[in-house]
């Protein structure tokens, strides 16, 4: 069987305090069939939409919660975190999970 199926992603609300380690919790959802991992890029952005953090999270397994940590030295504000996820067979996402991070 060949994959062809995008795989999905969600994102789960985080707050943090400025100078502290944020946690970004996510999953990547893909059907079978699927290798069981797939290459996942997060990336922060202001109220303006412009990318402000961009963290390569590398490879991680699929139909299970997973979470990236990054130092965060962003300004106290609100921010929309996003996922991006690229199976083995190269599909991406069918549909980009965001959340909200608020740095206090």
């Amino acid at each position: 069987n060949v994959d062809t199926v995008k795989p999905r992603t969600r994102a789960w609300r985080s707050s943090v305090v400025r100078r502290r380690t944020a946690t970004l919790k996510f999953k990547v959802t893909d059907v079978a069939p699927n290798a069981g991992t797939a290459t996942v890029v997060i990336k922060v952005k202001n109220r303006a939409h412009k990318v402000v953090k961009t963290i390569k999270v590398g490879v991680k397994n699929v139909n299970a919660s997973q979470s990236a940590k990054f130092r965060c030295r962003l300004a106290k504000g609100t921010y929309k975190f996003y996922v991006y996820a690229t199976d083995v067979a190269g599909n991406a996402q069918s549909k980009v999970g965001h959340s909200k991070l608020t740095v206090k």
